[in-house]
């Protein structure tokens, strides 16, 4: 089994430029009242960068957590039993 060397240089440049652009903790003012956000952490970034570099080294389609689309026919069947509100036993 053969190992993919990675550019680690690259990788922490770009947790850095992922860190500068997202790390910065965020404050919205309404009215008088300010509202803070908290940025990401530099650790959040690095794992970031690192996912990016291996899915781009990767023979195999990247995985994006969160968006499967289901086929329009399994989404009006999928709506039509949860739609019920009742427990359905899953």
């Amino acid at each position: 089994m053969t190992t993919t060397k990675y550019n680690r240089s690259e990788i922490m440049k770009r947790a850095w430029e992922i860190y500068r652009k997202e790390g910065k903790e965020r404050v919205t003012v309404i009215g008088c009242v300010k509202l803070r956000e908290p940025g990401k952490s530099f650790s959040s970034c690095l794992k970031q960068a690192w996912r990016e570099a291996k899915a781009a080294n990767s023979p195999r389609k990247a995985v994006v957590y969160g968006s499967f689309d289901f086929p329009k026919i399994m989404q009006s069947d999928l709506i039509n039993y949860y739609s019920n509100s009742m427990y359905n036993g899953d």
